[in-house]
């Protein structure tokens, strides 16, 4: 596995991957209400377009992008 700085084109990857999580590993967890709220199918553009402005990195596998954290830094 190998740990990379997020890059923008990575954004519709990580929206299929966050929403695919949710709706398949977590199906147990959630009701379908909550899933979809939490991980609806058309993402929410603004709420993504967070990931340009914080701390996010991106975990890859072979290439393929298996998981992804973001950090926001609080103002105070």
């Amino acid at each position: 596995m190998f740990l990379r700085p997020y890059r923008p084109a990575d954004k519709r990857i990580l929206q299929q991957l966050f929403h695919d999580t949710v709706h398949t590993v977590n199906a147990r967890d959630y009701s379908t209400e909550q899933a979809e709220a939490w991980a609806p199918a058309l993402p929410d553009r603004e709420y993504w377009a967070k990931l340009d402005t914080q701390h996010c990195f991106v975990i890859e596998n072979h290439k393929l992008i298996v998981g992804f954290a973001s950090l926001s830094l609080l103002d105070h």
